[in-house]
């Protein structure tokens, strides 16, 4: 008989033969699950992060695993708690007999926290994204943008647009002429709109402050739906210890309007971008009458680090418009986002207000792979 049990260190052993099953039943290799219980956060971090893991077990062998990520969030401006549904595995992947072990993990997550959601999940035909849509789960893309700095290396490396060997040849031949660089750099300059920087002044900082929790409790209600971002989960999700991060703060005449997020990242032989250098605008927040400053101020600081690439998903009209008026290209997206019915109920209808939500890089696995 199936029972779901929380994931203890001492099922460690069955966890890692069920990742084994599926490996060798031909299951992606970046979705094994996790061996140890062992929460992303630390252990000294505030409660209003947490994660819960759970197995699928039948007559003690791991069938299915799944773990949830509890978050504080901001439904119209009212406090709410909501769970990111992760790495939710079934051994019906790859044997029918156990294909009833997926609904039972997730009724069983349903039940924990209604308000769930997904983030990620690459791509509409792989197993999590066609469950969902089976279930009527509302699904949409958030947009991916880009911005070359060097379109030259960019068009060299970018492997995604380099599959055939006629692609490869006339990028490769566009790069040596300095073609991609006319070429790249007019559509982004046609796009491009500057906004004023007078009384505006743009630093690097150590750690979120309180004047995080002012920003925070200034603007967020003006977002329908958003993972709050005050100093304690700020601090939580990008730990001053992790030399990663950049941190800018945007201020105007003495006041923090905004703040971004930054990754700088030599790739080497990565699956999408070769050996690019890329800047990533992890996360992003402020008035969205002042996302253009802050787009473009986190977009400088990444060219004067030196980056090929510059790259973000974004959900918000606003802050898609800013990425826009600032010279990024739109490109495909593998940032799917999925809401469950009780959330989906809370921000009927959705098509509509989607535009109003505010999900980025940061939210729910945060910038993985980058």
């Amino acid at each position: 008989m199936l029972t779901i049990v929380p994931f203890t260190s001492d099922w460690s052993p069955a966890v890692r033969d069920f990742n084994h099953r599926l490996l060798a039943g031909g299951l992606d290799d970046t979705l094994a699950f996790p061996e140890l219980p062992e929460p992303e956060f630390r252990a000294t971090a505030p409660a209003s992060l947490s994660q819960e893991f759970f197995l699928a077990v039948d007559d003690g062998v791991v069938r299915g695993a799944y773990f949830l990520t509890i978050e504080p969030w901001s439904l119209y401006g009212r406090a709410i708690t909501v769970g990111n549904y992760r790495l939710p595995l079934s051994e019906g992947l790859i044997n029918p007999e156990y294909r009833g072990v997926a609904l039972a993990i997730m009724r069983h997550a349903l039940k924990r926290q209604p308000f769930i959601y997904c983030l990620g999940m690459g791509s509409y035909d792989r197993p999590l994204p066609r469950t969902l849509a089976a279930m009527k789960w509302p699904m949409f893309t958030t947009p991916f943008f880009f911005h070359s700095v060097r379109p030259a290396r960019v068009l060299r490396n970018l492997r995604s647009v380099r599959r055939t060997a006629a692609r490869r040849m006339a990028f490769d031949i566009a790069a040596f002429t300095g073609a991609a660089t006319l070429g790249m750099g007019a559509m982004q300059m046609m796009r491009s709109r500057r906004v004023s920087r007078a009384n505006a002044t743009v630093s690097v900082t150590g750690e979120f402050g309180s004047w995080a929790d002012n920003v925070w409790a200034r603007v967020s209600k003006q977002y329908t739906l958003i993972a709050k971002r005050d100093a304690s989960v700020l601090n939580t999700r990008y730990p001053t210890d992790d030399a990663r991060f950049v941190r800018l703060t945007i201020e105007r005449s003495g006041s923090v309007i905004g703040w971004a997020i930054l990754l700088d990242t030599q790739m080497s032989g990565h699956k999408h971008f070769g050996d690019l250098r890329v800047g990533t605008i992890v996360d992003v927040f402020g008035e969205p009458a002042d996302a253009p400053l802050i787009v473009q101020s986190a977009a400088a600081a990444l060219q004067e680090r030196g980056v090929d690439l510059i790259v973000s998903n974004q959900s918000h009209a606003t802050w898609c418009d800013a990425f826009r008026s600032s010279g990024f290209l739109e490109g495909p997206s593998n940032r799917i986002f999925a809401a469950s019915p009780k959330l989906a109920e809370s921000l009927q209808p959705v098509e509509q207000n989607k535009a109003a939500m505010h999900l980025t890089r940061g939210d729910a696995a945060g910038p993985i792979h980058l």
